[in-house]
């Protein structure tokens, strides 16, 4: 488990820029799950809810940002300049477990999305994080997305003729590297991977998926966000 203290600047960092508004807000990545190192970065996911004007999630999401390089600073991290902590609506990340995270014109083995393609890190990020703000939310939101993760490896393992076995996916699975998760903490909870319907009908699942109807809209702006890291404390 991360240190209270980094729990707790990673909560203000979110509350400072965003008050109460997210849908909820995540630590994740190594910094979540104790393999982070000296030069590991801080991940961080905020899901604002979708009926929050663009032009104010806009100005909230450059607080955030200035908020996400003090963080480092005050850990002595190397923060992940070319994408500034993560911020999306929840239609965004809906999206995502909808289809927006897999390559659908793959196959027959379903692959992820290209990586400049957000939706994949959202959908990985909830799976494998530990609640900020929005605990309600994230429970079920961590859920959803730890049950995408889990059926895209039952899905591939059927189209290659194996069974899908009735306890969850073995460690060594390639697709727990492409999603650059940990399975040992997906989903926080043990049970939570547990509860994912093991007689789901995993071509009836992989059919369903859907590209986004459109782009997420704070994206547009992502090289502002990088020119905003970039700029140091107080400066210009």
């Amino acid at each position: 488990m991360p240190t209270t203290d980094l729990v707790e600047a990673a909560t203000a960092a979110v509350v400072d820029a965003f008050a109460d508004t997210p849908v909820f807000a995540c630590l994740t990545g190594s910094s979540a799950n104790d393999t982070d190192t000296v030069d590991s970065d801080i991940d961080l996911l905020v899901v604002l809810p979708n009926d929050l004007p663009v032009t104010e999630a806009a100005q909230r999401r450059e607080a955030f940002t200035r908020n996400y390089i003090h963080l480092h600073t005050l850990f002595g991290r190397t923060p992940d300049l070319q994408w500034p902590g993560e911020v999306c609506y929840a239609a965004d990340l809906d999206a995502g477990i909808a289809g927006g995270a897999f390559d659908l014109d793959s196959g027959p083995r379903l692959r992820l999305c290209a990586d400049d393609r957000p939706y994949r890190y959202w959908v990985s990020m909830a799976a494998n994080g530990i609640p900020l703000t929005g605990h309600a939310a994230f429970a079920g939101y961590t859920t959803q997305c730890a049950a995408t993760l889990l059926n895209h490896i039952r899905y591939n393992r059927l189209v290659a003729a194996r069974s899908v076995p009735e306890q969850p996916p073995d460690a060594d699975a390639p697709e727990w590297a492409e999603w650059k998760v940990d399975p040992v903490t997906v989903g926080n909870q043990p049970s939570r991977c547990c509860s994912v319907d093991r007689n789901l009908d995993y071509h009836a699942w992989r059919n369903r998926l859907q590209e986004p109807r459109c782009s997420p809209p704070l994206d547009r702006w992502i090289k502002h966000w990088r020119a905003v890291a970039i700029i140091p404390l107080g400066g210009e």
